[in-house]
């Protein structure tokens, strides 16, 4: 059976508890959370934690049957502030991009807590540049500050490349 999707104004930090009552209801609700890390500083000691929270704040996603439109059941769950309207009438997503949603969270696209790794290059190291309107081309290592790397490109151009764009060149024996 199709399922029509619609977004939902949760009440202020209440998506889980939407998302709860919607469920009870009968009507099959989603909120994509991201994995975030915060950090604190209690009594002079920084802790961080980890924590879930909605990628969009504030909005749940809740799917009806195409002959079956409960809005007003949806209204009366506990959490739900209003839906998203247009002209009177509750905006319809397409399912293709929910699911596109559903997909990218339980692939973990979400999840923010992973620290970045940087790669570390040498000054007269050889590189080949991954991004931009450079992409494909060799250069090498001139400068290497904490995010970007001055590159040669051979002919006397010299480029600052961001150094996540960068990679490693093979060399060929």
């Amino acid at each position: 059976m199709e399922k029509r999707w619609y977004v939902i104004r949760a009440n202020p930090r209440c998506e889980r508890r939407a998302i709860v009552s919607l469920a009870e209801a009968g009507i099959e609700a989603f909120c994509p959370m991201q994995q975030v890390r915060r950090k604190r500083v209690i009594c002079g000691k920084r802790r961080t934690k980890d924590i879930e929270m909605p990628l969009f704040s504030g909005y749940v996603f809740a799917a009806f049957p195409a002959d079956d439109l409960a809005f007003g059941a949806a209204r009366k769950c506990d959490g739900v502030a209003q839906f998203i309207a247009a002209h009177g009438r509750p905006v319809e997503i397409r399912a293709d991009r929910v699911e596109a949603l559903q997909v990218a969270q339980d692939m973990g696209m979400f999840d923010f807590r992973k620290a970045r790794q940087r790669v570390q290059f040498e000054i007269g190291e050889h590189v080949v540049i991954r991004s931009g309107w450079l992409d494909g081309l060799e250069a090498t290592v001139e400068v290497v500050n904490s995010k970007t790397v001055a590159v040669s490109l051979g002919t006397g151009l010299r480029v600052v490349v961001d150094a996540e764009g960068l990679e490693r060149a093979r060399l060929c024996m």
